[in-house]
């Protein structure tokens, strides 16, 4: 929450950007939501994924 309103962080692993809050984003809140731009379209993956140990 800034004085500006109320903002989601988003997070590209290199650095962060805030957007404004949309409602949707509430249902959606400690879930990791990732998403691909390609040809005009975007690919949407939403919740844990698992990853391969080190």
């Amino acid at each position: 929450m800034l004085a500006s309103g109320r903002y989601a962080m988003l997070d590209d692993g290199m650095g962060f950007s805030l957007v404004p809050w949309r409602p949707v984003i509430e249902q959606r809140l400690g879930q990791q939501i990732a998403a691909t731009v390609r040809n005009g379209g975007v690919e949407w993956i939403v919740g844990r994924t698992p990853t391969r140990g080190v």
